[in-house]
């Protein structure tokens, strides 16, 4: 849609504008054209297709090979949670939220979120998570004036790590995020 307002902005300048001026505006655009134009070329090749839910995504190549596995894992409609913070993964693999977060980020949230998700997670076990362990390294790297801040949901977590285990075979990363499955009930227990 960028490109009508551009369109009709050039219209207006160059029917305003002197011959000359207008001119050198026309050169300028053209050249500025050029440069986004082999920006998005340059990306487009160093991207592959893969097919999801969502459509059709373009994916640097070398993170291609885990996005299409995670689609060949988690379907439509399947009960994924992403923890702390990756909302677009429910957009990409249509997969459905047992929780009214979109997103929980520890630092951002408070302990009675964290407790309602929780319970939302034991009412309604997902059957996937995408799990990140986030370091306080990391979450200083993203949040810098956090250093007061708690950067684990420990119960959560402790949860999620007693109910989940990455998927077997090649692990699936995206974007740090690791694929983990639902164990049993009874594998649950033993793992406690």
């Amino acid at each position: 849609i960028a490109a009508l307002p551009y369109v009709v902005v050039g219209t207006a300048l160059a029917t305003l504008l002197p011959a000359r001026p207008a001119s050198w505006l026309s050169i300028v655009s053209i050249l500025l054209a050029t440069v986004f134009a082999s920006n998005y070329v340059r990306g487009w090749r160093g991207s592959s297709p893969v097919p999801s839910p969502a459509g059709i995504l373009q994916v640097a190549r070398d993170q291609a090979p885990d996005v299409q596995r995670l689609m060949q894992q988690v379907h439509r409609g399947d009960s994924l949670f992403v923890y702390p913070y990756m909302p677009m993964q429910y957009f990409v693999t249509q997969a459905n939220n047992p929780t009214r977060y979109s997103y929980l980020m520890p630092g951002m949230m408070t302990r009675r979120q964290e407790t309602e998700a929780l319970g939302e997670l034991e009412a309604r076990p997902p059957e996937w998570l995408m799990y990140m362990q986030l370091s306080r390294e990391e979450l200083l790297r993203v949040f810098p004036n956090g250093t007061d801040r708690d950067w684990r949901f420990a119960e959560l977590e402790s949860w999620m790590q007693q109910n989940y285990r990455p998927v077997e075979g090649p692990s699936i990363r995206v974007g740090g995020y690791q694929l983990w499955q639902r164990v049993s009930p009874s594998e649950a227990v033993a793992l406690r």
